[in-house]
């Protein structure tokens, strides 16, 4: 997944392409956060080139573009939990921009949630990630589910 703000050039091109060569199928995310803008910078005049954006994508073989509004990232009109980048937050572009990687992170956060990370990190360990046949993902930190088996479906979970 390529996460992006939109307004496409060059530099996401190429990270377009390193996703490909290590990923089946390359996701790119246009979203304009609004957490990433503090007060007195102004949302409205960033650019939107959402149509030229998605013929880049197409052109670099793109499988799927995600272009959601925040309605649909934040239906509340509030994350409800928000990240922290800590003292981290002031260095960089942070520095002049107090907040900016606070939403940077909490957008990152809703796209890539704890769990999903977890499975990620066991497909490429080799390990199975089994699902109950609910959807649900089986592999949860509970000591009863550190076994080798699911203690809702029995199947291997990977967690050892």
């Amino acid at each position: 997944m390529v996460m992006t703000m939109g307004a496409l050039h060059e530099g996401h091109r190429e990270l377009i392409r390193q996703a490909a060569q290590r990923a089946r199928h390359v996701v790119v995310t246009i979203f304009l956060n609004p957490l990433q803008f503090g007060p007195g910078e102004d949302l409205s005049r960033y650019p939107r080139t959402v149509d030229d954006d998605v013929e880049l994508c197409a052109r670099e073989g793109v499988d799927v573009v995600f272009t959601p509004t925040p309605d649909v990232v934040y239906p509340d009109g509030d994350p409800g939990v928000r990240v922290s980048a800590g003292p981290l937050g002031d260095v960089l572009e942070g520095r002049s921009r107090p907040g900016h990687f606070d939403g940077v992170l909490t957008v990152v956060g809703k796209a890539h949630p704890p769990d999903a990370a977890a499975r990620r990190l066991l497909r490429a360990e080799g390990r199975a990630a089994g699902c109950c046949s609910s959807g649900a993902w089986c592999g949860t930190s509970t000591s009863a589910s550190r076994s080798s088996r699911c203690p809702r479906c029995a199947r291997t979970t990977g967690w050892r």
